[in-house]
């Protein structure tokens, strides 16, 4: 596949986004089986088990994801079944751990206000190339790969 300059259909993003948010959240599943456990059974040993593995080891997954998903050649999972990927605007190489990192922690900073989950959609639909708050601060664009 060869990548092109084209900008990142919004509905893409938006699957690609939802896919990620899924696969991040996937780690707090055993925390939920673990409860589930505890009160369908009252089983403490399982479920504590099952319930501090997912809590602590799911949280980690969830942070660690969602901050670096774009870290490996620009493409997330989700990115990577709905056809896209993070580019640096300068050059058009493949984002980077450091870009991944900027334009994620970014929109969850925003997110910690609620602002994040507004704010940073709307720009991406209104921005001449779909770029939102955390593709301006790690020098990144949202592509087609094809």
């Amino acid at each position: 596949m060869a990548l092109s300059r084209e900008q990142a259909p919004a509905g893409r993003r938006l699957g690609a986004a939802v896919v990620d948010v899924l696969i991040a959240m996937a780690g707090l599943l055993p925390a939920v089986v673990g409860l589930t456990i505890m009160m369908a059974r009252g089983n403490p040993d399982v479920a504590g088990v099952l319930t501090g593995i997912g809590y602590y080891g799911g949280s980690a997954w969830l942070l660690i994801y969602l901050l670096f998903r774009d870290a490996f050649s620009g493409r997330s999972l989700g990115k990577r079944m709905l056809g896209l990927q993070v580019v640096s605007v300068t050059d058009g190489r493949p984002g980077n751990l450091i870009q991944s990192f900027a334009r994620n922690v970014v929109f969850w900073l925003l997110a910690l206000f609620l602002v994040g989950f507004v704010l940073e959609p709307l720009m991406a639909l209104f921005q001449a190339r779909g770029r939102r708050l955390g593709d301006f601060a790690a020098g990144t664009e949202v592509v087609v790969y094809e």
